[in-house]
């Protein structure tokens, strides 16, 4: 009878336990909020307490803008198939109306499980407003800008144009259908050509259409609004030119620019119109650009001419017109030019007078490698007076190819420049001291390189003499008062000849000599100086313009005479360099010196 009883009490068991419900209840939200007509896909599943096989039976779906995928589920008819023991759907979710959305599917199998899924989405509306700026623009240029405008990754949409407002005849937006890039995003260009000057303002709205269905019409589910602006900009309204006070019969140039507010990327043409208030004396031309000829500068150079023939007062007005090809004149620019013509002063009474040295000697005789001095001195035309220098400065023009400009103890080298073939120093000379007629007030120093004759036209400029006595005026002496130029032959050759004989001038030519091994040179060469002198010298290297390219005179007495030059670290150029090793006198007084050519090639 025990066997029995337990095979019942068994069988008892199992049938209570099939009869248990199993229910499962899960919540499956998405993650990420989906744009309006995005789609959304994710896996929603369940494991089950056994691995039965056989299939639940959906007795609930979901509504849009959820669905079931029918394939990736594997759903037959109704009826979903559990694999090994997970009941497993694919739920996309595409929103076309902004909201937050919830849903529930149920799913039974005999006799008694259910499954319960309640399922939730965002869907949001992308309305956006873009902003594009085009900054400051000339009135009637032209100016275009592309932007991208909506972008929304992985959602197929059309776009169209709703409307227009604003200032709508300033921008020019092209086809009403905006151009897509990858069915995701829209790009807006649009041409900016402000006829009138201030903020200019247009507004164009674009609405997005997606798909609703197969056979249904497209549904509007968002907008984008545009705002284009910039800011349109004329010329000057006026330009004053002052060309202040002229002297009659004389004539005063001026280059005047006249700025845009900005940098046109139009071409326009410039021209001058005259006004009905014209002076005989004064001339605007244009110098850039040339009149007729179109051009985008941002700057417009006039030359103003001022030659007045008579005293009075000067007030002439012309008008700087800018036009367009095909629209005609768009805007001007008054300029006016105010001066003054002035009666001729009366010519000063000669107080001083300028010369060369003592006895004011026309041709100055040194040797190659001598050091050149020219010397400017003052003269009273009315009896000796006593006269402070304070300041002095001298120009000469000179033959770079025969003289290099050099600064000694007395005075000191300034600027050099080039024009043509001839050369300009400047040079300046301190003198504190009270100075009589017949002292040296200026001097120019070079060192004569080359073996032939050269005339260096020497003029003063900026000396003013103040005078010991309190009752005597300042004396300012220049090139248009007391001074005229005048120019000094520096004659140069190897030695002096007297009476057939060559007379060393320079004792130190013949005791030390200076070699150059190789020369020309390429990279390397070796400076010799065959005895080196127990005064204080110095080696340096100039250009043909006396500019300073190296001092070798530490080298040189570390070498006890010898010196090694890399052109090439030096970054010397082809071309010809001056080897000068100078010596000061013991008494201090005098440098002298040996020059030597040097060739790189």
């Amino acid at each position: 009878m025990l066997r029995p009883l337990l095979l019942f009490f068994v069988l008892s068991t199992t049938a209570v336990f099939a009869d248990v419900q199993e229910r499962y209840v899960r919540s499956f939200p998405f993650a990420e909020p989906s744009i309006l007509g995005q789609v959304q896909s994710q896996f929603i599943e369940v494991r089950l307490n056994d691995r039965r096989p056989q299939p639940f039976t959906l007795i609930k779906s979901c509504d849009a803008p959820f669905e079931i995928d029918a394939f990736a589920t594997q759903l037959d008819g109704d009826r979903v198939v559990p694999v090994n023991g997970v009941l497993r759907l694919r739920i996309r979710f595409r929103p076309l109306v902004a909201g937050e959305y919830r849903d529930t599917i149920e799913l039974v199998r005999a006799p008694d499980d259910i499954v319960i899924f309640y399922i939730s989405g965002l869907g949001v509306s992308l309305s956006r407003r873009r902003n594009v700026e085009f900054g400051s623009v000339l009135t009637f240029d032209t100016t275009s800008l592309s932007a991208v405008v909506v972008r929304h990754p992985g959602v197929v949409s059309r776009w169209k144009m709703l409307r227009v407002s604003g200032d709508a005849d300033d921008f020019a937006l092209g086809l009403r259908q905006p151009v897509g890039i990858g069915n995701d995003s829209i790009v807006v260009t649009a041409r900016f050509v402000p006829r009138e000057s201030g903020l200019r303002e247009c507004i164009a709205a674009y609405e997005r259409t997606v798909e609703a269905g197969p056979g249904k019409v497209p549904v509007a589910v968002d907008t984008a609004v545009v705002v284009f602006s910039g800011i349109g900009v004329r010329q000057p309204a006026e330009v004053d030119v002052a060309v202040g006070g002229v002297v009659v019969d004389s004539v005063y140039t001026k280059a005047h620019i006249v700025d845009l507010p900005t940098r046109p990327s139009s071409a326009f043409v410039y021209r001058l119109r005259p006004t009905r208030w014209q002076h005989s004396d004064v001339t605007v031309s244009l110098v850039e650009p040339p009149p007729g000829v179109a051009t985008t500068s941002a700057v417009i150079q006039l030359s103003v001419r001022f030659a007045p023939s008579v005293p009075s007062v000067v007030d002439h007005r012309v008008y700087l017109v800018r036009a367009a090809l095909g629209i005609g004149d768009i805007d001007s620019t008054l300029i006016t030019i105010r001066g003054e013509g002035v009666p001729k002063p009366e010519p000063p009474k000669p107080v001083f007078t300028l010369g060369f040295g003592e006895g004011a000697l026309d041709t100055t005789w040194v040797r190659i490698g001598d050091t050149v001095r020219l010397y400017v001195t003052v003269r009273a035309l009315e009896g000796v007076r006593t006269y402070e220098v304070r300041t002095s400065q001298l120009d000469v023009r000179y033959d770079p190819g025969i003289l290099v400009p050099i600064s000694t103890e007395l005075v000191t080298r300034g600027g050099l420049y080039v024009e043509g073939t001839q050369a300009y120093a400047r040079f300046f000379t301190s003198t504190l001291r009270p100075i009589v007629s017949g002292d040296t007030i200026a001097q120019a120093a070079f060192v004569a390189v080359a073996g032939h004759a050269s005339s260096c036209d020497v003029y003063a400029s900026s000396i003013t003499l103040t005078p010991v006595a309190a009752n005597q005026p300042n004396v300012v002496v220049s090139a248009d008062t007391s001074i005229v130029e005048r120019a000094q032959t520096v004659a140069l050759s190897n030695v002096w000849w007297s009476n057939g004989t060559p007379r060393l001038v320079n004792t130190m030519q013949g005791s030390i000599s200076l070699s150059i091994e190789p020369n020309p040179v390429v990279d390397r060469t070796t400076i010799v100086v065959s005895t080196l002198p127990q005064e204080a010298s110095s080696l340096t290297i100039v250009d043909a313009l006396g500019r300073s390219v190296a001092n070798l005179t530490s080298d040189l007495i570390a070498g006890q005479g010898s010196v090694t030059l890399d052109v090439r670290s030096l970054n010397m150029q082809p071309g010809t360099y001056y080897v000068r090793f100078l010596v000061r006198s013991p008494d201090g007084e005098s440098l002298l010196s040996i020059v030597r050519l040097l060739i790189v090639a």
